[in-house]
């Protein structure tokens, strides 16, 4: 892991978790979250980009633990971006133990490395990679991994994940060459339907492909937007807070660039700092970025009928999401 870069006034700490062979480079989010005061840790597995070692599953799982445990350590936010093949050991992972994981964003989620999963042979790409010198690996040892890599269905990722209560952004283009995302989006489905988790966004592109800035957009930047939103409002309000995202900004087929980010705070006693959340508002509007909408309610608030109105009478769309 290397802190690959700072952002001024710092709040929150991104672990980027790249695809393979991740090579260490600049991509289009990071500048969004270099804005949003999140500095950038990229993260590098053994056997990559001449760290020492042997890449495998075993040695890239325990690297993420290590570098999860340094950052912990430092007591501040912690989002988690993992793209591509690193999707795949996030659901290896258990995240339970970290207090300071804020979010978790799955960029073209990998759900196997078997061929029903993505349309490549992992192992041929593998063994590629090493004749250019991308990455070191046994080969044997690969051949018996990969048989126990099977498709792996995301419900029950979703099932795990969603135990430990952390938001989570799924993204991808329609237009992936590389990953099942048909099968991806049917599960999804069936599992939000089912379970009415709303901790879960999901945001699939129209255009692009399986790289990430080629489907990036402003609906990607908003949910980085709110990471940092959600600081200062603690900052100014405690840390007894509920941030939910609702409304049409939720969904990119009810919402457009110009769209604004429509936020329910729940915090006691927010009278108290009225001015200085408006003052903070007026601020955010007129910096020429995506404008936000806060709507402030005390916690007895939730409870009655006066939640209704965020459905805002779309269809399809959920009363609350609750993602912080």
């Amino acid at each position: 892991m290397v802190l690959f870069r700072e952002a001024s006034q710092s709040k929150i700490n991104c672990l980027f978790l790249p695809g393979i062979p991740g090579h260490v480079k600049n991509f289009d989010i990071f500048d969004d979250l270099i804005e949003n005061s999140t500095s950038i840790y990229f993260h590098t597995y053994p056997g990559t980009n001449n760290t020492s070692g042997i890449f495998s599953i075993d040695s890239a799982v325990q690297s993420i633990y290590s570098s999860l445990d340094s950052l912990e350590t430092k007591s501040e936010p912690i989002l988690i971006i993992a793209y591509s093949f690193s999707t795949y050991l996030i659901m290896q992972l258990n995240l339970s133990k970290y207090k300071n994981i804020v979010g978790l964003l799955l960029l073209s989620p990998v759900t196997g490395l078997d061929q029903k999963s993505i349309s490549e042979d992992f192992l041929k790409s593998l063994i590629y990679l090493e004749d250019k010198g991308d990455v070191v690996i046994d080969k044997e040892e690969w051949k018996d991994t990969l048989q126990y890599c099977r498709f792996k269905s995301i419900t029950e990722t979703l099932e795990k994940l969603s135990r430990i209560q952390i938001p989570i952004c799924i993204a991808y283009s329609k237009n992936d060459e590389i990953i099942n995302f048909h099968i991806i989006e049917k599960e999804l489905k069936i599992f939000m339907d089912e379970n009415g988790y709303g901790s879960f966004l999901v945001i699939a592109s129209p255009i692009g492909n399986h790289r990430i800035d080629s489907y990036y957009n402003i609906h990607i930047k908003n949910i980085i937007s709110i990471f940092r939103i959600q600081e200062d409002l603690k900052d100014m309000l405690g840390h007894d807070i509920s941030i939910y995202y609702y409304g049409s900004s939720q969904f990119p087929v009810f919402s457009s660039p110009k769209s604004d980010i429509d936020l329910l705070i729940i915090a006691d006693n927010y009278m108290d700092k009225y001015s200085v959340i408006n003052e903070y508002l007026n601020q955010q509007n007129n910096d020429g970025g995506t404008k936000i909408d806060l709507s402030l309610n005390e916690r007895s608030d939730f409870y009655t009928k006066k939640n209704a109105r965020y459905n805002r009478g779309l269809e399809g769309t959920p009363n609350l999401r609750h993602l912080f």
